[in-house]
């Protein structure tokens, strides 16, 4: 048996066992690869929602005329009727459930921070809950007024983007 040329036992033990090493890391790094893919596409396809509900907002006739409506419902003599969902009023919002009155923390320009009250409205756009959170109170009293939009999109209760932008009221 001398002269003949192969390899031992011991050598293919020890190369299928580096090569399974290789092939189990790179069956690792390929479904990371595709959980961090699904996790990016929600991100992307969230924000996505988000600039569209802000466009929408600004360019939409009927969605921004019905945001004004809200904004002139919701005096300080406001009926619980008038944040009910289903106002005829409200129908281009689409909105899943009535509006509430909520408090956000923020910083003011002095580097102050406190509650500040929002209207909270919630939308659906197919698997993605859409929280648009309205300022009570508008940032500036001249005419056309700006009321600050805070748009948040969630999926399976996780926040995945989020913008502010203003709403002009005249």
């Amino acid at each position: 048996m001398k002269g003949q040329k192969g390899f031992t036992l011991v050598e293919l033990l020890a190369t299928i066992a580096i090569l399974s090493v290789v092939i189990v890391s790179f069956m690792w790094i390929i479904t990371h690869a595709f959980q961090f893919n699904n996790i990016n596409s929600d991100e992307l396809q969230a924000t996505n929602i988000v600039r569209e509900k802000q466009a929408l907002f600004k360019e939409n006739e009927s969605k921004h005329t019905a945001l004004q409506q809200f904004i002139t419902n919701v005096t300080p003599t406001a009926e619980q009727e008038d944040f009910l969902a289903s106002r005829p009023e409200y129908a281009a919002l689409n909105l899943t459930e009535s509006i509430q009155l909520t408090f956000r923390m923020e910083s003011d320009q002095s580097g102050n921070t406190g509650e500040v009250p929002y209207y909270l409205l919630k939308m659906q756009d197919g698997s993605y809950i859409i929280h648009v959170y309205v300022r009570k109170d508008p940032d500036t009293q001249t005419n056309p007024m700006l009321y600050r939009l805070y748009i948040q999109t969630f999926k399976d209760s996780n926040l995945l983007s989020d913008t502010y932008t203003y709403l002009k009221y005249s």
